[in-house]
């Protein structure tokens, strides 16, 4: 066999070799390299649930404040509301009382003036 054929050959072969070897070792690094990444994306997307589970905690157990400290707002303005309307029923009852006076003082002004009118036109 000529020779330049047989270096070619196992130059050619070595170089094969080689390319197939490091092409088996990087497979299972890129495969432990990939598990690796999908492992700390799992754990970055737990963390991320996690503080957003403690973020609606949070909110929650501030909902309970916030609402305690608004019923108490609420319930002191209808209270002032209901304070105020019972005045103003008392003072439209005391209305009430002098006209229904000033209606009898009235009435009473009218049946006398018609008694007046009635002994006139008998003159």
């Amino acid at each position: 066999m000529n020779p330049e054929l047989l270096a070619g050959l196992t130059g050619g072969l070595g170089t094969g070799l080689g390319a197939f070897f490091t092409w088996l070792f990087n497979k299972k690094r890129q495969e432990a390299q990939t598990k690796q990444e999908q492992e700390n994306a799992e754990s970055t997307e737990i963390d991320n649930e996690i503080k957003l589970a403690n973020y609606y905690k949070v909110m929650l157990d501030d909902l309970g404040g916030r609402y305690e400290t608004k019923y108490a707002q609420l319930s002191e303005v209808f209270d002032r509301k209901v304070k105020m309307l019972e005045d103003e029923i008392k003072l439209l009852t005391n209305r009430n009382k002098t006209l229904t006076e000033e209606n009898r003082s009235l009435k009473k002004v009218v049946k006398e003036l018609k008694e007046e009118l009635a002994t006139w036109e008998k003159r």
